[in-house]
C-alpha cells in the first residue's frame, strides 16, 4: 500500500517579529535584519531509527528485542508517552529541544517517501532486474538535488527555502535503507552524488552566513540536528570519502562551519563533531571555510551542470506505477498487474494536517518513523 510514512511532524506557530516571505526573502550579505522565520519549526518525537542505535543489541533479528516486555521496547514505549506532551507544539515552546523539523520539510519529507515506495520492486513483488530499486534510489536523490538546484539557481533563492530542502534531504537519507543504492554497479555515480549532496549542504550554510542565519540565537531551531544527521548517515564511509580527495572532504567542512560559528552538532545518537575534526581538512579548504559568506562560494552552478550533464536531473524513470501495465505485468511474479491489488497511490504534493493525532504508543507505525 502506498501511503506517506510519518515523519513525527506537526503544524507549529512561528518565530517571528516581523513578516518575510519564504520566496522573497535575500541572501545578500549583511542581510542580518532577518529576525523572524517564515517557515513553521515544530517539536517531534525521537524517530525509531535513531532510538534502535542507542538499545542496538547484538542482532537487530533478536526477536527478545521485540518483545512488548524487553528493557528496548519499556524505553520506546516511555519515549512516546514523553514526546506526547511536545506533539504538534512550536519548537519555539521548547527551547533546547532537540527533534524539531519544520512543516516544509516535513511536506517533502512525504513527497520522497512516496517516490521511494513506487521505485521499490519487491513492494509491487516483480523483479525487473537485479539493481533496479537501488536506481530507483538514485533517482529520488537526484529529484531532490535538481529541486535544490531550481532554488539556488532561481532569481532571489531563499536561504530558508534551501534550509527545508537539506531538511527534508537529510531526514531522507537517516530514514531510508539506501544499501541498495550503495550497491549499484555505477559505484563513481554514488560518489559523485555524494558530493553534490555535499555541496548542497555546504552551499547552504553559506546562505545562511549571508544572512545571519548560521548562529546559535538563530530563528532556524535545528541547525545543530540537521549536521548530526548529514554526519549520522554517512556511516563509516565518511573516512572512505575523504580519502578520494578534496571533492568528498565535506563532512569535515561542515564540522569547520560548526566551529567557526561556534554552533555545537549535536542530535542524532553518537555523532559530533568530534568524528570529523575540522584540522583534517587541506589548509585550502580551511580558508575557504574562513573566508566571508560570497554568492556560490562553493561553485555549486558549475558542479552541479557538470553532474546533470553526465547523470540528468532525476524523473520518473524508475516509477513503477507509470510504467505500461502489460511491462508490470510481463515482470510481476504472478503476471498480475500489481496496481490492481493496491488502492490508488496518494497524491505526492500532500498538505500536513494540523490536527494529526498521536500515534498509539507501541504501533507498528512507530517503528516506521
Amino acid at each position: 500500500m502506498l501511503t506517506a510514512t510519518n515523519t513525527n511532524a506537526a503544524p507549529s506557530a512561528t518565530r517571528l517579529t516581523k513578516s518575510a516571505k519564504v520566496s522573497g526573502a535575500t541572501n545578500a550579505p549583511g542581510a542580518s535584519g532577518l529576525t523572524e522565520c517564515p517557515i513553521k519549526f515544530v517539536c517531534v518525537p525521537r524517530p525509531f531509527w535513531d532510538f534502535r542505535l542507542e538499545y542496538k543489541g547484538e542482532s537487530d533479528d533478536d526477536d527478545e528485542d521485540e518483545n512488548a516486555g524487553s528493557p528496548r521496547e519499556k524505553a520506546w514505549n516511555e519515549t512516546l508517552e514523553e514526546a506526547r506532551k511536545t506533539w504538534l507544539r512550536p519548537a519555539t515552546e521548547f527551547p533546547g529541544y532537540t527533534w524539531t523539523l519544520s512543516l516544509k520539510a516535513r511536506k517533502l519529507n512525504k513527497k520522497y517517501d512516496l517516490q521511494t515506495q513506487k521505485r521499490d520492486q519487491d513492494a509491487f513483488g516483480m523483479f525487473i532486474y537485479n539493481d533496479f530499486t537501488g536506481y530507483g534510489l538514485q533517482e529520488v536523490i537526484q529529484n531532490q538535488l535538481s529541486a535544490f538546484n531550481n532554488e539556488f539557481t532561481s532569481e532571489k533563492p531563499s536561504p530558508f527555502t534551501m534550509w527545508y530542502m537539506i531538511e527534508s534531504l537529510a531526514w531522507w537519507f537517516n530514514s531510508s535503507d539506501t544499501m541498495l543504492w550503495n550497491m549499484i554497479d555505477d559505484g563513481e555515480r554514488v560518489c559523485e552524488t555524494l558530493q553534490i549532496v555535499g555541496l548542497t549542504v555546504l552551499s547552504t550554510l553559506n546562505n545562511l552566513e549571508q544572512a545571519d542565519l548560521f548562529k546559535n540565537d538563530s530563528v532556524i531551531p535545528n541547525i545543530p540536528l540537521i549536521l548530526s544527521l548529514f554526519l549520522g548517515f554517512l556511516g563509516n564511509s565518511a573516512d572512505a570519502m575523504s580519502v578520494r580527495g578534496e571533492d568528498q572532504d565535506w563532512p569535515i567542512a561542515i564540522t569547520a562551519y560548526a566551529e567557526k560559528h561556534d554552533v555545537k552538532i549535536k542530535g542524532k545518537y553518537g555523532i559530533s563533531g568530534k568524528h570529523y575534526r575540522a584540522n583534517r581538512l587541506s589548509a585550502k579548504k580551511i580558508a575557504l571555510v574562513k573566508k566571508a559568506a560570497s554568492v556560490d562560494k562553493w561553485r555549486f552552478k558549475q558542479r552541479y551542470r557538470e553532474f546533470s550533464a553526465a547523470y540528468g536531473n532525476g524523473g520518473v524513470e524508475f516509477d513503477i506505477t507509470k510504467m505500461p501495465e502489460a511491462e508490470r505485468k510481463a515482470k510481476a511474479f504472478d503476471n498480475e498487474d500489481p496496481l490492481d491489488g493496491m488502492p490508488a497511490a496518494a497524491s505526492e504534493d500532500q498538505s500536513t494536517d494540523a490536527d494529526e493525532p498521536f500515534q498509539k504508543v507501541g504501533s507498528k507505525e512507530d517503528e516506521e518513523g
